[in-house]
């Protein structure tokens, strides 16, 4: 896997299981034991972050590899689902 440039005020994205299918599009898999408010953001940062560590710099947009995240988790996304809803809004509109 390819590591973009360190700054120590970057996050880490350590991912349970990374796959490639034929196609090389990228399936993230992780899986989630304990429940967090903010989880829908950590899902997001989590593909974004990694289509960021597979473009190359100069790289045009129209090369940036699908991403799928499946996410398998132990405890219900209800409480976080009306924030998650709201910023998923906010991004159609950008």
């Amino acid at each position: 896997m390819k590591q973009i440039k360190r700054v120590k005020t970057i996050k880490f994205n350590r991912v349970d299981l990374l796959a490639k299918d034929n196609r090389d599009e990228l399936i993230l898999i992780e899986v989630q034991y304990d429940s967090q408010q903010d989880y829908f953001h950590r899902m997001l940062y989590g593909a974004s972050k990694l289509i960021c560590e597979y473009m190359e710099k100069g790289e045009d947009y129209e090369k940036v590899k699908k991403v799928y995240s499946v996410n398998i988790l132990y405890f219900a996304l209800a409480k976080g689902l009306k924030k998650a809803k709201e910023t998923l809004d906010i991004m159609k509109l950008k």
